[in-house]
Order: C-alpha cells, then sequence, then structure tokens
C-alpha cells in the first residue's frame, strides 16, 4: 500500500520541451515592410512616374530622327560640306519618305497637335527638310518645341518664295512676291530685325537693331512693340491670316525658336517658316 502511495504522489517529469509562443522578430517585421514598400514604389513609378513617350513629337537629334520613341532613319554627316544629312535611301522629292509614310497613316494626322523639335545647332537647311515632310504628309496642326515651350506655326506652302530643283535653287523675286496676294514676312540679318509688307499696290519695309549679349529688357520691349505695330501696317484691305520669318540654310533651330517665339507672342499670329531667296541681302 505504501508503494501504491508513493508512486500515486510521484510527479511524472514531462519530456516534451516547453513550446514558446510564435513571434516575429523585428529585424522580420523590418524586412516585410521594406519589402512591401519598394514593391509598391515601383509599381506607382510604372503607372505615374515613367515619362510617357511622346508619339506626337518628331525629333531631328545629333544621330537620328525619331517619330515618338521610334527611330525612322540615322543622322549622317554629309562629306561635302560636313552638314547633318540623310541616308540617300529615305529621300525622294526632297522630303524623307519613311516619315512621310508614317505620318500620313496616322488616323490623327489631320485633327492632332504635332510637334517638331530639334537640337539647338540644327541647320535650318536640315531641318527645313523635316518641316517639308510634315506638311506633305498631310498633318494640319503643327508646333516647334524647345526647352522653353512650344510656338504654333501655319504650315503654309513657302515654294512661291524659294523652291529647290536638283542643286539649283530657283526664288522668285521679292518685289514680285505678293502683288497676287497680300504678304508680310520677317527677316534678321546682322543683327538687324526687317519686316516686308506687301499688297494693295503698295510695299512697307522697316527695320529694328536686335539685342543680343547681356539682353536689355527695353531693348527687348522696343523690338515687341515694334513687332505689334508692324502688323497693323497693311490697309485694312489686306488680309493678311499669317506673317512668315525668312531663314538663312545655315541659321540655327535655336534661331528658329526665338524669332518664331518673339513674332508670335507680338503679333498673335502664327508664323510660318520659310528659306530666303538668294537676293535677299541686295534687297535689304
Amino acid at each position: 500500500m505504501k508503494c501504491q502511495a508513493m508512486f500515486s504522489r510521484m510527479d511524472i517529469p514531462n519530456t516534451e520541451p516547453a513550446r514558446k509562443p510564435f513571434r516575429f522578430q523585428a529585424k522580420w517585421i523590418a524586412l516585410f515592410v521594406a519589402f512591401d514598400v519598394l514593391v509598391m514604389a515601383i509599381a506607382l513609378w510604372v503607372v505615374f512616374g515613367r515619362q510617357r513617350v511622346d508619339d506626337h513629337l518628331v525629333y531631328l537629334g545629333e544621330d537620328e530622327l525619331r517619330l515618338g520613341s521610334d527611330v525612322i532613319c540615322p543622322v549622317i554627316v554629309n562629306s561635302r560640306d560636313r552638314f547633318p544629312d540623310f541616308p540617300d535611301t529615305v529621300w525622294s522629292g526632297f522630303q524623307i519618305v519613311p516619315l512621310k509614310i508614317r505620318l500620313s497613316e496616322r488616323e490623327d494626322v489631320k485633327t492632332g497637335t504635332f510637334r517638331l523639335g530639334a537640337i539647338s545647332s540644327m541647320p535650318f537647311e536640315v531641318f527645313e527638310t523635316i518641316l517639308r515632310t510634315v506638311r506633305g504628309a498631310g498633318v494640319a496642326h503643327l508646333e516647334l518645341v524647345d526647352s522653353l515651350g512650344s510656338v504654333p506655326i501655319a504650315l503654309r506652302d513657302a515654294s512661291q518664295i524659294c523652291s529647290q530643283a536638283g542643286m539649283v535653287v530657283d526664288c522668285t523675286p521679292l518685289e514680285d512676291f505678293g502683288k497676287e496676294s497680300p504678304s508680310s514676312w520677317f527677316v534678321e540679318r546682322s543683327g538687324t530685325l526687317w519686316f516686308h509688307a506687301s499688297g494693295q499696290g503698295r510695299s512697307i519695309a522697316r527695320s529694328v537693331p536686335m539685342p543680343r549679349g547681356d539682353v536689355d529688357p527695353e531693348a527687348v520691349s522696343l523690338v515687341r512693340d515694334s513687332v505689334r505695330s508692324w502688323i497693323r501696317l497693311p490697309s485694312p484691305g489686306d488680309t493678311l491670316g499669317s506673317v512668315g520669318i525668312l531663314f538663312s540654310p545655315r541659321d540655327s533651330f535655336q534661331k528658329v525658336m526665338e524669332l518664331a517665339r518673339l513674332v508670335s507672342e507680338a503679333s498673335g499670329k502664327q508664323p510660318w517658316i520659310g528659306k530666303q531667296p538668294q537676293e535677299i541681302d541686295p534687297f535689304l
């Protein structure tokens, strides 16, 4: 009986180790939180932060011509004059065929607003080729763009002033231009901005020095005031829906933007741009 009682009171030890309650350690919690934050940041960048491709932008770069993110063709260097140029295989009728096809096939070619830009040093002679191609593709609304913003321009065919045929430049004499319909245009030569308007049997010519270097606000204001007053000079019977700006072949795209922005802001009109006739210097 004693043995039975002794064994009945004996506590049998638990041979299984005690289980501790499951707890995340602080370092694992921090890792999980950091991972979630990283995933969320990547998702937000993909949806909102990634730079969206402007498929209405035609850009003439140093090495390639692009439409949106698509490369249309390379830009090469002409061995004759060291100007930027395009491969012979993409030329047709003084236009870049691959670009013309891509633009003309767009459903919004007549309704969308396309943008045209270039590196600041691009010569106007090369840039004009792209402008001619965009116009030939049927684009109805176009803006020139640079780092300062955009300037809407009129897509008027300037061939009645100056057109190319092979290597020969055939230009309409300036004194004859405007006799059939009123016209007005600006040209900057040797630091002077010139304005010419013709119509109703008379011609008007004005000039004002262009500010350069350390820009004087009063000088800039003078130029803008002059442009505004010049636009009003033609008689009321002359319907000038737009105003032109004529550039020399070697004028840079930066200069194109400077004058286009000046004329647009001062006149309230969308300027059209074209190449200067060869006889511009003696005319001025």
